[in-house]
C-alpha cells in the first residue's frame, strides 16, 4: 500500500520552486532504472521478519514463565490470561520495531549516498541556473531534499510494497520519517572563502565543499534521525512496560 505522507513536507511547493528557480524538473530522474538500483540496495527483508517475531516470543516466554513466579486468585489469573498476554505481545511488537530499526542503519546510509549521487547528477545538469545556485544560501540543501521526497521516496515505496506487501505500510512509514528527518537536518557548510564557478567544478570549489562535507556528516545526522524515529517507540515501550508492572501487580494482591 503505497502512502502519501512524505507531501506532509510540501512536495508540490518544493518542485515548483526547484523548476521555477533553477529549471530542475526531478521528475524525470524517475524511472524503471531507479526503481531497480533501490532495489538492488535494501537488505532489510532479510532480517525484518528475524527482527520482530525474535522479541515477539521472548514477550510470550515470559508470559508463560511468569505463572510459575507470580501468585494469582481465580479472577486475576482469568484477567491475567487475557489482558497480560496483550500488553507482552504490544510490549514485544514495539521491541522488535526498535530492533529492526537499528538495524537499518546500513541500508539508509546506502539509500543516502544513492541520493547524493541523484544530487550530484541534478546539479550536473543544470546549465543555466548555476549563478542562481551560488547566491541562493538554501539551494544545496532544497535540491537535496527536493531529490529526496520527489525522487527517491516515491521509488521506495514501489519497491518496499513490492517486498514485503504485508507489513509494507508500517516499513514504508518508518524509512520515509528516517529518511525525511536526514533531509530536514543535513547542513551543506564550508570553509573555503571561494565562490567561483570553474569549468572542471559542478558548481564552483565552495560548494564542492559543502557537499563533501555533507557527506561526511551523514553518520552524525543519521544518529540524529534515527534517535528522532525511535523516540515514540521508546515512549509506548516505556508506557506499555509501565502498565504491565501495574496490572501485574493488582492481579496479583
Amino acid at each position: 500500500m503505497k502512502s502519501k505522507k512524505y507531501i506532509k513536507t510540501n512536495k508540490t511547493e518544493l518542485s515548483i520552486r526547484l523548476k521555477n528557480d533553477f529549471g530542475l524538473d526531478l521528475e524525470t530522474y524517475k524511472n524503471p532504472e531507479m526503481v531497480e538500483r533501490l532495489g538492488e540496495l535494501i537488505a532489510f527483508p532479510t532480517f525484518l521478519i528475524k527482527s520482530i517475531s525474535i522479541p515477539i516470543v521472548i514477550a510470550i516466554l515470559i508470559f508463560v514463565t511468569s505463572f510459575f513466579i507470580l501468585d494469582f486468585g481465580w479472577i486475576g489469573l482469568t484477567f491475567y490470561i487475557i489482558i497480560g498476554l496483550v500488553l507482552y505481545i504490544i510490549s514485544g511488537v514495539i521491541t522488535g520495531i526498535l530492533n529492526f530499526i537499528s538495524k537499518l542503519q546500513n541500508d539508509i546510509r546506502k539509500i543516502i549516498n544513492l541520493t547524493f549521487d541523484i544530487f550530484k547528477k541534478a546539479l550536473g545538469d543544470i546549465d543555466n541556473a548555476k549563478e542562481k545556485i551560488a547566491k541562493d544560501k538554501n539551494a544545496l540543501k532544497d535540491i537535496f531534499k527536493g531529490v529526496t521526497v520527489i525522487v527517491i521516496i516515491p521509488t521506495l515505496l514501489e519497491v518496499v510494497s513490492k517486498l514485503v506487501p504485508l507489513i509494507g505500510g508500517v516499513v514504508n512509514s518508518i524509512l520515509q520519517k528516517m529518511l525525511l528527518a536526514v533531509a530536514n537536518r543535513i547542513s551543506f557548510k564550508g570553509n573555503s572563502e571561494s565562490n567561483e564557478l570553474t569549468e572542471n567544478s559542478v558548481i564552483g570549489p565552495k560548494f564542492d565543499e559543502k557537499i563533501s562535507n555533507a557527506q561526511g556528516s551523514v553518520d552524525a545526522v543519521m544518529k540524529s534521525a534515527f534517535s528522532i524515529v525511535q523516540l515514540p517507540f521508546k515512549i509506548l515501550l516505556s508506557i506499555a512496560l509501565f502498565t504491565l508492572f501495574v496490572f501485574s501487580y493488582f492481579v496479583t494482591m
